[in-house]
C-alpha cells in the first residue's frame, strides 16, 4: 500500500542579491509517498498469540484467552487491548505495535503513522516493552516537523511547508537522506489488516527471580542475563509459568507481562536453535580440520581458509545471505575432503558431520 508521510528537512540557501554570497538556513516539510508492505490476515501465518501487558509497569493475569480470530486482525486487536500475536511474513517474525493514547494503549494503524512522527512524547511499545525502534522518527524528527510549521488536525488535508526561495537559491538540503531513513524503518514494517506489525527476533519467555522480585516477560535470549534468569521457548509456556508461580511466595514485586500463551505452529519456533546448531557445526569443522591442516593437500587448505575467513566475518545478526554463503563454504570443504584419498578418518568424520548438519540447516522451518 502507498502512504503519504511528512518529511521535515533542513536546507541551505544562497541569497541572490548578496554580493558576498551570504547563506541562510531553513526548515521545510515535504509530503512524500512511500510503499508499505500490506497483507490480510489470510496472507500471514499466525504462529502464536497471548495476553500482553504493553505498558512498562503493567501486569496481566491468567484467565484464558477467549479471543478467536475473526479473520480481521484490526478488529481483534482493537477489541482486546491485551491481545498480542506473532506471525510469519516471508519467513520472518512480526508482532504488532501499540502506543499510549490517554490512559489506554491501542494498536497502531497505518493511518496513525503521521501522528507517531510528529508527536515526540507518545510511548510506543512492541512485544518486548517500550521502544522507539521500528517507529518512523529518528532523533530530532518530531522537533524538525514542529519547527517547520507542519500541522495536522484530524482528517484535514495535508499541506507541505515549502522552503523560502524568493531571491534565494537552494544550495543543499537533506530531504533525500531523511526519506532514506524513513524507508529503512518502513522496510521492517508491514500492515496486516491495517495494523502495523514490526519485524522482531524470535521471542522467548524470561523468568527472572531474585531476593525481592519475580518477573515473567517476553525477551530475546541474552548471554549477559543475570544468574537468576531462566529462558523458555514459547513452546514451553507451561514450564515457564510453573517456574514463575513456584517463586512468587514472599516476593515484594511480582510482575507477569505475558499470559495465556498459545502456539499454533511450533515448528516455526526452532529457527534460532537450528541456526545455533549450524554455526556450532561450522566452528567445530574449522577447529577439527584445522588441527590437521599442515598434513592436508593445498586444495583442502584453500577451502578451509575460505570457511574460516567467512565465519570470522559473521556476527549475531548475520543475514540469511551471510548464512547461505557460510553453508556453501561448509559444503565446499566437505566435498574437497571427500575427493582426497589420503585423508585421516578424523577429518573425514568432521566433513561428514558438517555436511549432515548443513543439510539440516537447509531444511529449517522458515517460510512456512
Amino acid at each position: 500500500m502507498k502512504i503519504t508521510l511528512p518529511v521535515a528537512y533542513e536546507y541551505e540557501v544562497r541569497l541572490l542579491k548578496s554580493k558576498v554570497g551570504k547563506k541562510e538556513d531553513g526548515i521545510a516539510c515535504s509530503l512524500e509517498e512511500f510503499e508499505l508492505a500490506s497483507y490480510s490476515s489470510l496472507d500471514v501465518h499466525l504462529v502464536a498469540e497471548w495476553r500482553q501487558s504493553w505498558k512498562r509497569d503493567g501486569r496481566v493475569t491468567n484467565h484464558g484467552l477467549n479471543t478467536k480470530s475473526s479473520g480481521d486482525f484490526a478488529r481483534d486487536l482493537a477489541s482486546n487491548r491485551a491481545l498480542a500475536r506473532l506471525v510469519l511474513i516471508d519467513g520472518k517474525f512480526h508482532a504488532p505495535m501499540h502506543y499510549e493514547r490517554t490512559i489506554f494503549n491501542k494498536p497502531i494503524m497505518a493511518a496513525d503513522l503521521i501522528d507517531l512522527m510528529s508527536e515526540e512524547k507518545k510511548t510506543v511499545f512492541n512485544i518486548f516493552g517500550s521502544t522507539t525502534e521500528g517507529t518512523l522518527w529518528h532523533f530530532r524528527t518530531a522537533d524538525l516537523i514542529d519547527r517547520s510549521g507542519f500541522e495536522r488536525e484530524g482528517e484535514k488535508a495535508l499541506e507541505a511547508v515549502l522552503p523560502e526561495t524568493h531571491l534565494r537559491e537552494i544550495t543543499k538540503n537533506d530531504l533525500e537522506a531523511n526519506k532514506a531513513k524513513i524507508r529503512t524503518h518502513l522496510n521492517r514494517m508491514a500492515a496486516v489488516d491495517g495494523v502495523i506489525f514490526v519485524e522482531v527476533p524470535e521471542p522467548c519467555i524470561a523468568v527472572e527471580v531474585n531476593d525481592k522480585s519475580v518477573t515473567m516477560t517476553l525477551q530475546v535470549r541474552r548471554d549477559d542475563a543475570s544468574d537468576g534468569t531462566l529462558y523458555f521457548p514459547l513452546t514451553d509456556y507451561e514450564a515457564a509459568n510453573d517456574h514463575f508461580v513456584a517463586n512468587k511466595e514472599g516476593k515484594e514485586t511480582v510482575v507477569r507481562k505475558v499470559a495465556d500463551l498459545q502456539v499454533f505452529i511450533p515448528e516455526a519456533l526452532n529457527a534460532n536453535h537450528e541456526r545455533d546448531e549450524f554455526l556450532r557445526c561450522a566452528r567445530n569443522m574449522i577447529d577439527g580440520v584445522g588441527d590437521d591442516l599442515r598434513r592436508l593437500p593445498k586444495e583442502v587448505g584453500g577451502r578451509w581458509y575460505d570457511l574460516r575467513d567467512l565465519y570470522d566475518q559473521l556476527h549475531a545478526s548475520s543475514s540469511e545471505d551471510d548464512l547461505d554463503r557460510l553453508q556453501e563454504a561448509v559444503l565446499n570443504l566437505a566435498a574437497e575432503i571427500s575427493n582426497q584419498s589420503d585423508i585421516s578418518e578424523n577429518v573425514r568424520e568432521q566433513a561428514e558431520i558438517g555436511r549432515q548438519l548443513t543439510e539440516r540447516w537447509q531444511q529449517r522451518p522458515l517460510g512456512i
